[in-house]
């Protein structure tokens, strides 16, 4: 076997053990795995099932009417105007949701919660990422459709009831399935406002844990849980959300397109604007207790050692260019529960507190991976697969594949999902609440203020929060221009 072939293979295995290193560990503490009946099971499975569903649908659904609005504005708007609204659009996908919650509360006045409040921030932070989905899925399948329909006469709403629709079926069903598997395992929004019966099965197993100490159940129903999704996720087909160009026929779109319902998908980022606008002033006045340098450290230490883990196990991805077969498996992978990381993480090494930070990175990393890699770097490898072929039939050595092809064209991305990375584990409170306990991190203060019904003070933690994050993403964006700066000199 080639020597660089084998070193990959080796690299890709050490990687994907990693990923499972939270289960393996917890094994050699639990004696053996325990199945046991819980009568609350069937309820708590019953609501996660219901919540999911709820949110994929209600999220779909002002997706694709968003998606359709969005069309319009290829013909009316600049390129740059155009960017600037999808950045926009996407923006409240890409926040950490205590902001969300933070903010939703503040606009609407109270914390919704139960079944409709994890509903509520749910589809306030996904559907106008998916509506920026649809449309490109649209651009590419339905514009000689569009066409055609524009040419017969067909009234629009037959032409999407009858002819998109039924079209896009494949298309809509893994958008919607990716978004149930999403919520359906979701933790911080629930843990947040869902309650009892509709926290999920991941609350669940929080409970078992932490407040019956039942290891042996709560790792069998986790375990579980992450084959199901395994397989189901393996068995589907793939949709590829990376880089899906308009096809020849995109004057037909015009026709498809709804004018007015591109405003829907500025709903969510406005209306977090407006609990930004009206809890600012106000947080100005509050106390500052609780708020120290000490606090502001290390939630930048969590954020920029999340963020350094990420750019590494990224970078190792695309030294190692996984086959076709492995990057399937890749795309299915799905993390350990966020409990189970966080309990395993609490019970390796010491409870130092610049230990627990490292530790908590580490399981960030290993929760935040997987999301990104399905979102945009699989198909970022799927793109470059070409120019690599080309260069290994002209006998190009891996190494200089490596650096002069894909190093880098994947720079820019792997930078810019570091940042990302690092900027939701500044808002991190869910695993953090779990390996760090009552330590000073920000998200965990504001969690502990907005849980408490102390707006105020939770917005007065929220300024330097974002601060921070700010921070550690421009960071990573700021050592991609300089990397690059070097590869080219």
């Amino acid at each position: 076997m080639e020597r660089s072939l084998l070193l990959r293979n080796i690299i890709f295995f050490i990687v994907v053990l990693g990923f499972f290193f939270p289960l393996v560990y917890l094994l050699l503490f639990v004696p053996q795995l325990q199945w046991q009946w819980d009568s609350s099971l069937p309820r708590i499975l019953q609501g996660a099932l219901i919540q999911a569903l709820y949110s994929s649908f209600l999220s779909l659904s002002l997706a694709l009417l968003s998606g359709l609005g969005l069309l319009s504005l290829r013909e009316r708007l600049s390129g740059t105007l155009q960017l600037s609204i999808r950045i926009l659009i996407v923006l409240p996908s890409f926040l950490p949701p205590i902001f969300v919650v933070l903010l939703g509360t503040r606009a609407l006045s109270f914390l919704p919660t139960g079944l409709w409040g994890i509903v509520f921030f749910h589809s306030l932070m996904n559907f106008g990422l998916v509506a920026v989905f649809i449309e490109k899925i649209l651009a590419s399948k339905a514009s000689a459709w569009a066409l055609l329909g524009r040419v017969e006469g067909l009234p629009k709403p037959r032409l999407i009831f009858q002819g998109v629709l039924p079209g896009l079926r494949k298309e809509l069903t893994l958008l919607f399935y990716y978004l149930f598997m999403t919520f359906f395992l979701s933790f911080s929004i629930p843990l947040l406002v869902g309650g009892h019966y509709y926290g999920g099965v991941e609350v669940f197993i929080y409970e078992k844990i932490f407040l019956l100490g039942q290891w042996g159940p709560a790792l069998a129903y986790s375990l579980n849980l992450t084959f199901l999704f395994f397989i189901l996720t393996l068995l589907l087909p793939k949709l590829h959300l990376g880089s899906i160009e308009a096809r020849p026929y995109e004057a037909g779109l015009s026709y498809l397109a709804y004018p007015w319902a591109w405003a829907f998908a500025l709903l969510p980022p406005f209306f977090l604007l407006f609990g930004l606008g009206v809890g600012l002033p106000e947080s100005l006045l509050a106390n500052m207790e609780g708020l120290s340098w000490l606090s502001v450290q290390q939630t930048l230490i969590l954020g920029l050692s999340t963020a350094l883990s990420i750019f590494i196990i990224f970078s190792l991805l695309a030294f190692i260019f996984p086959s076709p077969r492995k990057g399937r498996w890749f795309f299915a992978l799905v993390p350990p529960s966020w409990v189970i990381v966080g309990f395993s993480l609490m019970l390796l090494g010491s409870n130092e507190i610049y230990w627990t930070l490292i530790k908590c990175s580490f399981g960030l990393s290993l929760l935040f991976v997987p999301y990104l890699y399905r979102l945009v770097f699989h198909q970022e490898l799927n793109d470059l697969r070409r120019q690599v072929e080309v260069a290994r039939v002209c006998g190009v050595p891996w190494g200089r594949i490596f650096f002069y092809v894909l190093w880098p064209q994947l720079l820019p991305t792997i930078s810019f999902l570091s940042g990302i990375g690092g900027f939701w584990a500044c808002g991190d409170f869910a695993l953090s609440g779990m390996v760090l306990g009552e330590n000073t991190h920000l998200a965990l203060l504001m969690k502990n203020f907005l849980m408490n019904y102390r707006v105020d003070q939770a917005f007065v933690v929220l300024i330097p929060l974002v601060a921070v994050s700010l921070f550690v993403f421009l960071i990573f964006q700021g050592l991609s221009l300089v990397c690059r700066k070097s590869l080219n000199s």
